[in-house]
């Protein structure tokens, strides 16, 4: 199966906004716009990539504020075995049902030996599933109060995962452009997207390479210097945790630009030359709009 194709992009100026949608609304992906975890014909390169990030990118923490976070683990590890289940991927483990038993015993407060055990067949369970899908996986607490205590982010767009480690949801977004500057706003929001949902949002932009992994550690070259464009976009899932946290899944599509039609490259190009000055600072793309040979090779 190709990879599927989203295009989220409109002529309008871009207002950076959460932009959710329920999970099954039609957004041109067919079957796939009703799971949450896809699998196409470049699999093994996902996975690839996966290996060959730092092991600093991983982590998970089992307690915040000196309270156990055990039930949220476990809600987690649970959701994430009834969502692949439902989306039919072909995970190499040994049967999800029997890990669905396990962390069934856990749902109330663990002694200290089953919570070791719990934290060991957790941490090893997590990384086998993330290490088995295409898509980054995290887990953001809702309570006792907003932290991102799960990741696994291999293919970050120019942002370095060792800041959001443990952060909350408000100082994750912080640098965006338009995000509320009010905490209070994205506590509500984080609150939201924990107990409702499945929902899905799209996050896009340009690129002069077709690398997953965009870390900053990988800079970019000057747009000047570009003799070749690609369009990447982000499909970002929400799944919900019972009002006590969030898994976010965040699978990175990158498409050479003639895979999109004549009307979405001129779509394209009409988006990056009315985005304002700020978010195409952020974005990285302020270099392109000065650049009108780029500009015609998008549409052309």
């Amino acid at each position: 199966m190709n990879p599927v194709l989203y295009f989220p992009v409109k002529t309008a100026p871009l207002q950076m906004e959460a932009g959710f949608f329920p999970l099954g609304r039609d957004l041109g992906g067919g079957d796939s716009d009703h799971i949450c975890f896809l699998s196409d014909n470049e699999r093994d390169r996902y996975l690839q990539n996966k290996r060959r990030v730092p092991e600093s990118r991983h982590w998970v923490t089992w307690s915040m504020d000196d309270e156990p976070l055990h039930s949220l683990h476990c809600a987690a590890l649970m959701g994430l075995i009834e969502h692949l289940e439902r989306s039919k991927v072909e995970i190499p483990l040994k049967p999800l049902s029997g890990w669905r038993e396990e962390y069934g015993r856990y749902s109330r407060t663990p002694s200290p030996q089953q919570l070791e055990r719990l934290q060991e067949s957790g941490e090893t369970l997590y990384k086998a599933v993330v290490m088995s899908v295409q898509e980054d996986i995290t887990v953001l607490a809702n309570r006792p109060r907003s932290a991102l205590v799960m990741g696994h982010i291999c293919t970050p767009s120019f942002w370095d995962p060792k800041y959001v480690k443990n952060a909350s949801f408000w100082s994750i977004h912080q640098p965006v452009p338009g995000f509320p500057r009010d905490e209070r706003v994205a506590d509500r929001l984080g609150a939201h997207v924990s107990s409702k949902g499945p929902l899905v949002r799209f996050v896009w932009t340009l690129c002069s390479d077709d690398k997953l992994d965009h870390h900053p550690d990988h800079p970019r070259a000057p747009w000047r210097d570009v003799d070749k464009i690609w369009y990447r976009v982000e499909r970002q899932i929400t799944i919900p945790l019972n009002g006590e946290g969030t898994i976010f899944l965040i699978r990175t599509y990158v498409h050479p630009l003639d895979r999109l039609s004549d009307e979405q490259r001129y779509i394209l190009r009409e988006a990056i030359e009315v985005m304002p000055q700020e978010v195409a600072d952020y974005k990285g793309l302020s270099g392109i709009q000065r650049e009108p040979s780029l500009l015609d090779s998008i549409s052309s």
